[in-house]
């Protein structure tokens, strides 16, 4: 098990997720200033701003050592990595080699992880990359009792 990446080393995916933020700002402003098919076609691309940014966002956990669990919960995961023309045009889909080829580049030779890998981080919880355990050092005080004189 590799461990798992420091904040400031993943840096270049957090700037991703701020244009895509500012992108999106910038679709919404048009979504409200535009009617019929322009309109729509302003959502569409919202929609597919939200995916590449949710894409990018499960990367950054992925490679954080954060369990799947703790980011989106659903009760059946099995559909989630199962492609169908209904989730994947809906953008529930997650493609699992996205969110490889984000993570191969923080990665070191060798290390990169496989689209198997990132299936059972989706369906099982079973981490990649792990985060590394703190060492508290307990202090072990040493207690001395001193006789106390009997009182006469």
């Amino acid at each position: 098990m590799n461990k798992a990446l420091k904040k400031k080393e993943l840096l270049p995916l957090r700037a991703m997720l701020r244009g895509f933020m500012e992108s999106s700002r910038d679709v919404r402003k048009d979504i409200h200033a535009t009617k019929g098919l322009e309109k729509y076609n302003n959502w569409d691309e919202k929609r597919r701003l939200g995916s590449h940014a949710r894409h990018v966002l499960l990367a950054y956990a992925f490679l954080r050592g954060i369990p799947f669990s703790k980011i989106e919960s659903h009760k059946n995961k099995e559909h989630l990595t199962s492609p169908s023309w209904y989730r994947f045009y809906s953008h529930g889909h997650i493609n699992p080699a996205v969110i490889v080829n984000l993570t191969k580049y923080f990665c070191s030779y060798g290390n990169a992880p496989s689209e198997e890998d990132v299936v059972k981080w989706i369906k099982d919880d079973t981490l990649y990359f792990k985060k590394p355990e703190t060492i508290r050092k307990v202090e072990s005080k040493e207690t001395t009792l001193e006789a106390v004189p009997a009182a006469a």
